[in-house]
């Protein structure tokens, strides 16, 4: 019996050494991140650190710890960030991963600022704490944690505080000199459930800007969201979560999202249906109309047939009178065009047989002449022939052939 109350406590004592998630007046998750960081980056996941966030709503050569302003608070150094995102710089931390860039690894534990300290009589620099940091229950006091020198940003000691570090920021090629001759401290300490941060005295900076600091109750900073963590006295608390269990919460992150999304997407594509056969349907109306209303106008056009009586005086006259009339010569101007003109006929081609004939007929017998080109027929427009008589009435005249030099004219018979 006592073996078995002995394993119950040692196992209550391992579950309470587990890091659990920041407890307060909200509570935080991966899944929270997840979703809260979406707008502002991208998740990915890397072989070296799983799966992490990098921003892509930043300028080119953005760092972390540089958009924003160091307040003292009653948690020590706290950061200020003037990103749209101010979370990743007070849980978890943040590598430079390529090619991404400055990228974020997740984690439960609230602090002021994950970074470590550096700082001279003039200058003060910081870098955000590698991944692999650890804290006891009751903080850190151990060596500073030295990173490289091209992560560390910094200031002159007179515009640390309350100033925007983007305007003020030393070129990073000085870090190496700086941190030659820089004191170096990476301090951290838990008290009432709340991780506090040390770094540069604040005499160092009260003696650079000739004011005193006031401290500032860190709940009134804008974007600052201070959570208590609770654990045993005996655990170790890491700044990001695990690996696995980021990986984990984004897959369930991202499916719950899908879940959410799917119907919408599916009211979206139907009301894209409905839409799409809506103006199908008033598309082809105006066509249906405009067919109808060919429809009604070639019906108008075609007039219902006339009367007996009107069909006949409408008829038109007989291609002989019509042509007899055509060879008439004109007397004045002609007349105007009737409407039914166009509907009649066009008169029958002259008949220039039977002109060529007559004419032959009255003309006096020739010499033979050699083969010449026969001259165009004159136009009837300009030369009217007058009527042909009856064709019964015709009798050819007898030729008579006359002596070379003698006028033509027809010989004169006896009697006269």
């Amino acid at each position: 019996m006592k073996i078995k109350i002995a394993a119950a406590v040692l196992f209550a004592a391992l579950l309470s050494a587990v890091p659990r998630p920041a407890e307060g007046a909200w509570s935080v998750s991966i899944s929270f991140f997840h979703d809260e960081l979406a707008p502002y980056g991208r998740w990915v996941s890397t072989p070296a650190y799983g799966e992490i966030w990098y921003p892509t709503v930043v300028h080119r050569g953005w760092a972390p710890y540089v958009d924003g302003e160091w307040v003292y608070s009653d948690c020590g150094w706290t950061w200020v960030s003037y990103d749209p995102f101010s979370d990743p710089f007070h849980y978890g931390t943040w590598v430079w991963v390529d090619p991404y860039g400055w990228s974020w690894v997740p984690g439960y534990v609230w602090g002021p600022a994950w970074v470590t300290w550096a700082w001279t009589d003039s200058y003060v620099g910081w870098a955000p704490l590698p991944p692999s940091f650890v804290i006891a229950t009751g903080g850190y006091s151990g060596a500073a944690v030295t990173v490289a020198a091209s992560g560390y940003v910094f200031a002159p000691v007179a515009q640390f505080a309350g100033t925007n570090i983007s305007t003020v920021r030393v070129a990073s090629a000085q870090n190496s000199t700086f941190l030659a001759h820089a004191q170096r401290a990476t301090s951290f300490s838990v008290s009432s459930g709340l991780v506090r941060a040390s770094g540069p005295p604040a005499t160092l900076v009260e003696h650079a800007t000739g004011r005193t600091l006031h401290q500032v109750n860190v709940t009134s900073l804008k974007g600052v969201r201070p959570t208590t963590v609770t654990t045993a006295r005996a655990g170790r608390i890491a700044i990001t979560a695990p690996a696995h269990e980021r990986a984990a919460a984004i897959k369930e992150s991202s499916a719950a999202k899908t879940a959410r999304t799917a119907p919408s997407t599916a009211a979206r594509q139907e009301t894209k249906s409905t839409k799409g056969a809506s103006q199908r349907a008033a598309a082809s109306a105006p066509v249906h109309k405009e067919k109808e209303t060919a429809h009604v106008s070639r019906t108008e056009h075609h007039a219902p047939a006339a009367p007996p009586a009107e069909r006949h005086a409408a008829k038109p006259a007989p291609r002989q009178e019509t042509a007899h009339r055509q060879e008439k010569p004109a007397s004045g101007p002609p007349p105007a065009k009737s409407v039914e003109k166009r509907h009649e006929p066009a008169p029958a081609p002259q008949p220039r047989v039977h002109e060529e004939h007559r004419a032959a007929m009255n003309r006096p017998a020739e010499q033979p002449h050699p083969a010449r080109a026969q001259a165009p027929p004159p136009q009837r427009a300009e030369q009217p022939h007058p009527a042909q008589p009856p064709p019964a009435a015709a009798q050819p005249p007898q030729q008579h052939p006359q002596p070379q030099g003698q006028g033509k004219g027809p010989k004169k018979e006896k009697g006269q």
